[in-house]
């Protein structure tokens, strides 16, 4: 069922799904619950689209969310360059609709949640003013909390579209310390008209694989739709641009087993210039591929039919080196024994990511203190 999946993931329109007119509507079934797990669930639109059948219900009303998602960011996205661009702001859009470009039938097949716009630290003041003045409100009222963790994000809705402004791609500020994402360098490469959208610019190849790879790591690498953006990605670079790339963040070893699931799910990773490659020549860290593997065998072994593909603990665990990887393991696990047990994690109710929250002298003064805090914050750390 998976691998049908993936299949339709790969080539929505040639690949052979069941189809609900044809009598095999339980498999159907099967195939929609596992596609909205996998976060996929507008491939399979695509897919019966190709085939000229009816849609279930609740692959149609995925396709209908996903094109009025994408309208409402692409109006969103408007709003910004105008705002910004007058700011003299330097902007690029990730993940989202730059991601979901890559992806055949993007509109429709790669879904997103909300719009993401990374900015120089320097210009967070004056983008969030513009921004508030253009009609976006702030969402997090947590501000001691993304002080306290050093949030790199300020979370703002326009009451369609929720806007992640991202002053460094590496959310926290304890994993900044180990992946080194330059900002400033991400925009002097950023590709203009990157989405073919005059005005809107997007990272460089490589630096949007590179992301790619530390996003889905850092998530756990668990679904099909993070790896295939990776997949997609790491095609539109060259092996020793990527690694090069790779290697400068401090992700190789995050990445590796994200590269390494995506390859056996997706296939080889082409070339832009002929021939394939695969983790191992890009990533390196053989070793901490060959035990992601064992884990996820495991995982395969033991896992219900209605549990994530892969697991994820050790996956998002990989840093610079393998103290830094056991440190980040033993936080994973402790995170996830606490949320078993019911106990406050940092999304929880008055946790530190919990935008409710109000600390600091209330949302203004806390505003200004994150702000300050932002400031302050050296290049990757």
């Amino acid at each position: 069922m998976v691998r049908t999946l993936a299949d339709a993931v790969r080539d929505p329109r040639g690949c052979s799904v069941p189809g609900p007119s044809i009598g095999d509507g339980a498999d159907v079934e099967d195939l929609v619950e596992v596609a909205e797990r996998e976060e996929v669930l507008g491939v399979l639109a695509v897919a019966f689209e190709a085939r000229g059948v009816e849609l279930p219900a609740a692959v149609a009303t995925a396709a209908d969310r996903a094109r009025l998602s994408h309208l409402q960011a692409a109006r969103a996205l408007r709003t910004v360059a105008r705002v910004l661009d007058a700011r003299g702001v330097r902007w690029v859009v990730v993940k989202g609709p730059a991601v979901a470009s890559m992806w055949p039938a993007g509109q429709v097949s790669r879904t997103y949640e909300d719009l993401d716009v990374l900015i120089g630290r320097c210009d967070l003041p004056a983008a969030c003013e513009a921004l508030v003045e253009a009609g976006f409100e702030h969402r997090n009222h947590n501000w001691g909390g993304f002080i306290d963790l050093g949030v790199a994000e300020i979370p703002l809705d326009d009451g369609s579209v929720v806007l992640d402004l991202h002053w460094n791609l590496v959310a926290l500020a304890d994993q900044r310390r180990d992946l080194c994402i330059d900002t400033e360098a991400l925009l002097d490469r950023a590709r203009p008209d990157g989405m073919g959208i005059p005005g809107v610019a997007t990272l460089a190849a490589a630096d949007a694989f590179v992301h790619l790879c530390c996003h889905a790591g850092l998530a756990g690498a668990r679904s099909l739709r993070l790896l295939r953006d990776v997949h997609l990605a790491g095609a539109r670079v060259e092996p020793d641009e990527a690694r090069a790339a790779l290697a400068r963040a401090g992700c190789a070893r995050l990445a590796a087993p994200v590269l390494d699931r995506a390859v056996r799910w997706f296939g080889p990773l082409p070339s832009p210039t002929g021939g394939t490659s695969d983790a191992r020549r890009i990533c390196g860290h053989p070793g901490w591929i060959v035990l992601n593997r064992f884990v996820d065998g495991i995982w395969a072994l033991v896992r219900g039919v209605r549990r994530p593909l892969h697991p994820g603990a050790l996956v998002s665990s990989g840093r610079r080196d393998l103290r830094s990887s056991a440190a980040a393991f033993l936080e994973r696990l402790t995170v996830a024994v606490r949320s078993r047990l019911g106990m406050r994690t940092l999304v929880s109710e008055g946790g530190a990511l919990h935008w409710e929250t109000v600390g600091h002298g209330g949302s203004q003064r806390g505003l200004d203190d994150y702000l300050r805090y932002v400031a302050g914050e050296s290049r990757c750390s």
